[in-house]
């Protein structure tokens, strides 16, 4: 049964669980503005308001002296192994492809305006999108 995904909250967190992990994996340590940028969103805030202020200073303290095409980077490389492991493991134990699951989840996050979606496209995108009359 293919996991469903009703917010995009959920589908953020799907996919901060897989960075996670596979970080773990690899002995990568992640630092709490990694973490903080993987969540990151200003979905739902006003773009006038001084809440929206804060969280663009904080987006730019949290990418810090690094660009953030080498954080990008990082992160895209970690969904794109993390992706292959789920997908090996699921083929060796019989179980279903997990790509559905994840596909669901890129859907539903390209909704909203999460920066996460913009490392997503990088790393996996390509195998997310549905092949529509195929162009893709």
């Amino acid at each position: 049964m293919q996991q469903r995904f009703e917010s995009s909250i959920e589908a953020r967190d799907f996919f901060i669980q897989k960075v996670v992990e596979q970080a773990s994996r690899e002995g990568v340590s992640l630092s709490d503005d990694d973490r903080f940028l993987l969540g990151y969103s200003t979905e739902g805030v006003d773009e006038d308001s001084s809440e929206m202020e804060v969280l663009e200073d904080k987006f730019d303290d949290a990418l810090g002296e690094r660009l953030g095409s080498e954080y990008e980077s990082m992160v895209a490389g970690l969904l794109q192994r993390a992706f292959e492991y789920e997908t090996e493991m699921a083929q060796r134990m019989g179980l279903p492809n997990p790509r559905d699951a994840w596909r669901s989840a890129f859907e539903v996050l390209t909704n909203q305006d999460h920066y996460l979606t913009v490392v997503i496209e990088r790393g996996i995108g390509k195998k997310l999108r549905r092949k529509f009359l195929g162009l893709f």
